[in-house]
């Protein structure tokens, strides 16, 4: 079995972050954020960044607009995804055809710290059979679910294994919880719909590092594995991936635990706040390599000027997929196939992606569908 250095994958991480991330792109000293990035390995020895993101926003569901011009999840996780995704469809476009359930978790009755370079840091967590609590998840039970958090002390607070969508502040969002996109991939591949009609196979991750926080082996396998055990397909291309899962050592400075190794789960107990920016970034692009997301909008742009021109639009939104998608079936000499087509019409497209999806929302029978007659009935103009 391949021997996998958690920590180096996160150094990695890391010191890509440290040296092509602007300052001014990254959170205020008040301001903490989360870091996704999506790596490749030949041979789990030398590790290449092809998308890194950070972000922990999501608009609400009446904010987004109908014709898929903002980005409607902007947490790290997911953004990063999308970036990968841009470096695929633009790889197959210039390069290739020119030539909140994991994150509820035991909380220990006492935390073990020590003194290094006159800082009190969080060495490790303790947990052991005198548990009395949890760490809160900001993601919230589907609404009008059968099943809802009981709220009562300690950890009867929470109710494990359900589907979860993230919580927005004040109006409500129909953004599923990162665990829950995660488990999908695992079993869908990131690649998503659209990719799924230019490539022969799903694309699975093989390993998963998680940076230094509050973690539970028990928790990441209920979150992301057991609860899909029970998916069957048709299909075999696509089943239930079980990559690497395991933790570094090593602690993301701009993280909430490392400007606030005291703050509460609740970030409104604190005066630290979570950064309102995402930062993007993506390799190989020659036009916006990275660029920044406030509210789903290019940093900079308005919402009344991003209806009026669409290259104002944020490169991994629904609406610039699917124009990229158009401009890889023009050079395949296919165009005819989408003339007049709607984006729904692409991403119902590839039969075995989709009949697989159905047979994973058996499962997972609470999870929010997008409406696709409202958010998939838009064309490129």
């Amino acid at each position: 079995m391949v021997q996998i250095d958690f920590d180096k994958i996160a150094k990695c991480c890391y010191e890509f972050y440290d040296r092509n991330i602007l300052i001014k792109s990254k959170p205020a000293k008040n301001e903490w954020t989360n870091l996704a990035a999506i790596l490749v390995t030949k041979d789990h020895i030398n590790y290449k960044v092809l998308s890194m993101a950070t972000g922990s926003k999501c608009l609400a569901e009446k904010q987004l607009p109908l014709n898929g011009s903002l980005v409607h999840d902007s947490h790290a996780e997911v953004l990063a995804r999308r970036c990968f995704n841009r470096f695929f469809l633009y790889f197959l476009l210039h390069i290739h055809l020119a030539s909140g359930d994991s994150s509820i978790i035991p909380k220990s009755t006492s935390l073990k710290r020590e003194h290094e370079d006159e800082e009190t840091v969080i060495k490790r967590l303790k947990t052991d059979e005198n548990i009395d609590d949890i760490h809160r998840t900001g993601a919230k039970c589907v609404p009008n679910s059968l099943i809802q958090d009981p709220k009562e002390q300690g950890v009867l607070y929470h109710i494990t294994g359900v589907v979860r969508i993230k919580p927005g502040r004040g109006d409500p969002t129909i953004s599923m919880s990162c665990s829950d996109k995660i488990a999908k991939w695992l079993v869908l591949g990131i690649q998503g719909a659209l990719l799924s009609n230019l490539i022969k196979e799903p694309i699975y991750l093989d390993t998963i590092v998680i940076g230094k926080c509050p973690y539970s082996e028990e928790s990441i396998q209920r979150g992301l594995i057991d609860r899909s055990k029970a998916y069957e397909s048709h299909n075999s291309l696509y089943k239930l991936n079980i990559p690497i899962i395991g933790q570094s050592k090593l602690l993301f400075k701009d993280s909430k635990l490392a400007k606030n190794p005291e703050a509460k789960d609740n970030e409104d107990d604190s005066e630290l706040k979570a950064c309102p920016n995402s930062v993007c970034w993506t390799y190989g692009i020659k036009t916006k390599p990275i660029f920044v997301l406030v509210k789903g909008l290019l940093q900079g742009a308005s919402l009344k000027n991003n209806k009026k021109n669409s290259t104002n639009y944020p490169p991994i939104c629904k609406y610039s997929f699917f124009s990229n998608f158009k401009d890889i079936l023009v050079k395949l000499g296919k165009d005819e196939m989408l003339i007049e087509k709607k984006y729904s019409f692409a991403k119902n497209l590839e039969l075995n992606y989709n009949q697989s999806k159905i047979e994973f929302f058996k499962i997972y029978s609470d999870w929010i569908r997008t409406n696709q007659e409202k958010y998939y009935s838009f064309t490129i103009e």
